[in-house]
């Protein structure tokens, strides 16, 4: 019996090393040799017991898996004779293949995946290094974790190299204002398909462009595939063209959906209609989208001001409306994944008012990143700085203190800063060109952050800027600063106005339609109650639908694949007449294990890492992450970078006014 030695880290886990050795053409039975107790063994035994228990959900009757586990120090594996290659080199190697052969492929690993969905989990970031692909054909998923259904590498500083780029889903590229699921694995398996048949990725490698593939992922169609595929029929094109769709809600929205289309399609039908597909997809839980309805005029408008920008001039965008409206949403949807620009963004928080300058020290952070990214040298970026050292001294991004100075410069020094202010970001978005700044929550913004705005409309050195202004109209009187400069710029030609109104009944229907898909007549009575008691707010609209889910009175009918509501049930819930008082009374209802987790995320600024805020609680990162998943089902947080963040300010406010001052302010400070 051949032995594998672990060394002291687990960064090259054992279970990872066994499956590299049955790759390598060793197919005896391994002996893994732990260190003694007390070292990196028991992790290493650990991960080796959750990769089992995995592999025995997923496939009870996989071609390899761990047989048996011994006391230290020895761990026995036990692979069968199975001639297998990795996915990407299968790739290399054979495609493009036969169709028959490549949809084989497909379902093999789509059984997998929809075991791993089921459960709870996605991998995010599936590419072919993952598949250990076989005769059959048999496909086996490499290198899973768990706990997080994340994938992981021998490297663990390199989850993910530029090759597999090329798989990735629109949304993951962290320009697209969406939620990232099990669909992002659906976009994957198209792409891999995709490149199955063709015998190249959909959009390309990162060899030549990283930056230009991800805008191809976030812009382009992708070419159907029995175009570049002779063999490949219209119906296997429409397949996966509804796979690679950019937004997540307008793909497959299962892997189960996925795999009846292509079982289908083996047995030879080709009857399907390709509107009808994806209509085995189950849904049994209501997850609200981010999708915007009865914007597209707006929209127009905002980009038509965009269009202004890249020929040269420098224009400011106010984008206005109540609580909860959209106004974050629909200038992100808009403008975040446009090609070729900088965005960066800033948003001033209600519980931090004094402090100055908070929201343009995002903006110069994010644009400074953004440059880097885009191959500025750190000679050119030092000369940059040093140029604006003044500005920078005050907006010195993240940096507390520097901003509160700010308030003891005198007026000729604050004049001084704001000129230099302009003069860096008037050479930042000439670098750009274009450059879309942010600015959000204005209505509590600090008299020198309102200053520096208004001193910048009126530059005359500015060029290729687009700033956004969000504000909530109905809360300008509590800061008369900015009802004065909103006042004085009525006439401006370098000012301009969108109203984002409520949405009307055509605009629920549709959102309804696409949401909730249901009968008619059950779906006209249910718009017109939203319509009433929310007066169209999108949030309001959304939260309401998501309390009607939670209390059982919206279900999937498995005969006709409708939603049907419970309209009597509906309509004798009593609801309050403000979102304020829904959500926290849909807060309420968390355990209180969640709802402390969510205190301190608000408590850090909506700003924690996981590890920041387990520390904080003093739990395990599991825990944590168990905990956020519960408010995450409920939509009220995200994960931005793998960071939990809150969906919007209304739940944040919540939870930070519930804060017990005396016993956490000094908890805050030393994190």
């Amino acid at each position: 019996m051949d032995a594998i030695e672990t060394r002291d880290t687990i960064a090259d886990t054992a279970a990872w090393r066994l499956l590299n050795a049955r790759l390598n053409g060793t197919n005896n039975n391994q002996l893994l040799k732990l260190p003694a107790a007390g070292t990196a063994a028991d992790v290493a035994q650990e991960t080796l017991e959750q990769e089992r228990a995995l592999r025995l959900m997923l496939a009870p009757n996989a071609h390899a898996r761990l047989v048996e586990f011994r006391k230290m120090p020895a761990l026995v594996w036990n692979p069968t004779a199975w001639p297998a290659q990795r996915g990407d080199q299968y790739l290399f190697a054979q495609a493009p293949l036969d169709p028959t052969a490549a949809v084989q492929i497909t379902c093999a690993l789509l059984r997998q995946l929809d075991a791993l969905h089921s459960s709870g989990r996605a991998l995010k970031a599936l590419h072919p290094g993952m598949l250990l692909i076989g005769e059959a054909p048999g496909v086996e998923l490499l290198g899973l974790d768990q706990t997080a259904g994340i994938p992981y590498t021998a490297d663990p500083d390199q989850v993910l190299d530029l090759d597999h780029l090329a798989y990735l889903a629109p949304e993951c590229s962290g320009r697209q204002f969406a939620q990232i699921d099990r669909r992002a694995d659906l976009y994957a398996v198209g792409a891999m398909l995709f490149h199955m048949l063709t015998g190249a990725p959909p959009f390309g490698t990162a060899e030549d462009d990283p930056l230009a593939l991800l805008h191809r992922h976030l812009t382009q169609a992708p070419a159907l595939a029995d175009a570049k595929a002779p063999d490949c029929d219209a119906l296997l094109a429409a397949i996966i063209d509804k796979l690679l769709r950019k937004h997540p809600a307008d793909r497959y929205q299962s892997a189960y959906g996925l795999l009846a289309d292509l079982e289908r399609w083996l047995t030879g039908d080709t009857t399907m209609p390709v509107d009808g597909l994806g209509h085995q997809d189950p849904v049994t839980t209501y997850t609200p989208s981010r999708r915007l309805f009865a914007r597209e005029a707006n929209a127009r408008d905002l980009n038509a001001r965009l269009q202004q920008v890249r020929n040269g001039s420098l224009h400011c965008q106010l984008i206005t409306g109540t609580s909860g409206i959209g106004k974050s949403a629909f200038a992100r949807h808009c403008l975040a994944s446009e090609p070729e620009l900088i965005w960066a963004e800033g948003k001033f928080d209600q519980a931090q008012r004094n402090r100055p300058y908070s929201a343009w020290q995002s903006i110069i952070r994010q644009s400074l990143s953004e440059l880097r990214a885009r191959g500025m040298g750190q000679e050119q970026r030092n000369a940059l700085l040093k140029r604006h050292a003044e500005a920078l001294s005050v907006l010195r991004p993240g940096d507390y203190e520097t901003g509160e100075r700010a308030q003891d410069l005198s007026p000729e020094a604050q004049a001084r800063m704001r000129y230099d202010a302009e003069c860096l970001i008037a050479e930042l978005a000439d670098l750009a060109r274009p450059m879309v700044v942010f600015v959000d929550d204005l209505q509590w913004a600090d008299s020198a952050s309102l200053d520096l705005l208004a001193h910048l409309v009126k530059s005359q050195i500015t060029r290729h800027l687009l700033i956004l202004g969000a504000y909530r109209d109905n809360e300008v009187t509590q800061n008369p600063q900015l009802a004065t400069w909103l006042a004085q710029t009525e006439e401006s030609e370098r000012v301009s106005r969108i109203q984002l109104a409520p949405l009307d009944q055509d605009a629920i229907t549709r959102l309804i339609d696409t949401e909730l898909p249901m009968a008619a007549n059950a779906r006209d009575a249910m718009v017109r109650h939203l319509g009433e008691v929310t007066g169209g707010n999108p949030f309001f609209l959304r939260r309401v639908l998501m309390d009607w889910w939670d209390h059982g009175l919206l279900h999937m009918n498995a005969a006709t694949r409708c939603w049907q509501p419970d309209l009597a049930g509906l309509q004798a819930l009593p609801l309050p007449d403000d979102v304020v008082d829904l959500v926290l009374e849909q807060l309420r209802r968390q355990p209180a294990t969640v709802q402390d987790s969510l205190r301190h995320l608000a408590g850090l600024d909506n700003a924690a890492t996981t590890d920041e805020l387990a520390a904080l609680l003093g739990i395990e990162a599991d825990e944590l992450h168990r905990q956020l998943e519960i408010a995450h089902r409920y939509q009220l947080i995200h994960w931005s970078d793998e960071q939990p963040r809150f969906w919007h300010d209304r739940i944040k406010w919540n939870f930070y006014i519930s804060i017990d001052r005396n016993l956490s302010d000094y908890r805050y400070d030393a994190v």
